[in-house]
């Protein structure tokens, strides 16, 4: 911050100085977390962007987006996003990487999902994609790659959209599920079977 002082006073610093350092700060904001891990039971090893080795992880830690969580058989960990509210909820045996405060990967395991009011949160599997509306949801990545979707308070429709990467939000499937009621958002296909 000193040096940022000087650089905004020109204090004899050179443009490509500032220009350096206006470019180190942007990229220390690109990482900057977008949620901290709340409460933690278990053993939760973290992989941080880009890869790297796995490492644990306890309550408080900092996350940035798209590192990986893995949690193992007695983990249960709670994902709080730093902005707008609402919870991720996340049990044993699962892999879970948060893509953006309400945007999240879930490829094995099962995740409690508060979504805030007025907002839509969106939970991809390795084949399949599901918009949540605001409410309360458990979700579990199923062997299959699709997703299970239980309603626990929730009044809006939520909406399967395929393939992740290839969703088009025009043209999802809907269903408006009461509480208790389960959903199969089958892989690869925008099709949500009720049961």
């Amino acid at each position: 911050m000193v040096l940022l002082g000087f650089a905004i006073a020109g204090v004899g610093l050179g443009g490509d100085f500032c220009e350096s350092l206006r470019a180190a700060l942007t990229d220390v904001a690109a990482v900057a977390p977008v949620a901290m891990l709340g409460h933690l039971q278990g053993r939760v090893l973290l992989r941080e962007t880009g890869g790297g080795k796995l490492r644990r992880v306890e309550a408080g830690h900092a996350l940035a987006l798209d590192a990986a969580l893995i949690s193992g058989d007695a983990t249960r960990y709670e994902v709080r996003p730093t902005e707008g509210g609402g919870l991720w909820r996340v049990g044993r045996r699962a892999v879970f990487s948060l893509q953006a405060a309400g945007a999240a990967r879930l490829w094995a395991g099962t995740a409690f999902v508060h979504v805030p009011a007025a907002a839509e949160w969106r939970v991809e599997s390795r084949r399949s994609v599901v918009l949540l509306p605001e409410g309360s949801w458990l979700v579990q990545a199923g062997d299959n790659q699709g997703l299970k979707v239980v309603c626990l308070d929730g009044s809006a429709p939520l909406r399967g959209l395929g393939l992740p990467g290839t969703p088009s939000a025009s043209s999802a499937a809907t269903v408006k599920l009461r509480p208790g009621e389960l959903a199969f958002l089958q892989p690869a296909v925008r099709r949500l079977v009720l049961r």
